[in-house]
């Protein structure tokens, strides 16, 4: 039983790297990066708005 599962394993580390490295796997980092561009681009804009009615300061520093 333990051996069906180490040697599951061993033949799904290849498997895996054939996937990530293939034009779906790529195509699917792409997504996620854009995903995190969008996310830190709402933050940065969040972080604006709330601070533009206030007589302070903005809390973001230069080039944030």
């Amino acid at each position: 039983m333990h051996w069906a599962v180490i040697i599951g394993l061993v033949l799904m580390i290849p498997i895996l790297a054939i996937v990530l490295d293939s034009a779906v796997g790529q195509a699917l980092a792409n997504r996620i990066e854009s995903f995190e561009s969008l996310r830190e681009e709402t933050e940065f804009v969040r972080r604006l708005i709330e601070g533009s009615g206030d007589d302070e300061p903005s809390q973001l520093g230069p080039g944030d």
